[in-house]
């Protein structure tokens, strides 16, 4: 498409089905985190951050669901005024019909 320039930030790690499902979250410093559907410990997903670091972005993997702590994230993310990040998974709860989470930095 003309005036618009394609750049690859980031390959996630994991498998065919293991990638992001939702929206990317940009904080006020720049970085976006996001989350994986279930890639990471017993394939549960996980919640992850790339932050700029001289034109490559690099990339840290904040939070690996186990499934005690819920599993398969489908939500966008979001931040709290204090930075903190919250977000749902489709499975877990005492019903397992899906959990709400809190992520403190």
């Amino acid at each position: 498409m003309r005036g618009w320039n394609f750049n690859l930030l980031y390959g996630l790690p994991g498998w065919s089905f293991s990638g992001t499902f939702r929206d990317l979250v940009l904080d006020s410093s720049g970085n976006l985190f996001a989350t994986t559907h279930c890639d990471g410990v017993g394939q549960n997903g996980t919640i992850y951050e790339l932050v700029p670091a001289g034109g490559a972005w690099n990339f840290t993997q904040l939070w690996l669901f186990d499934g005690s702590d819920g599993s398969f994230l489908f939500s966008d993310l979001t931040f709290d005024n204090q930075g903190n990040l919250y977000g749902t998974t489709s499975s877990g709860g005492e019903y397992f019909y899906g959990e709400v989470f809190r992520l403190t930095p």
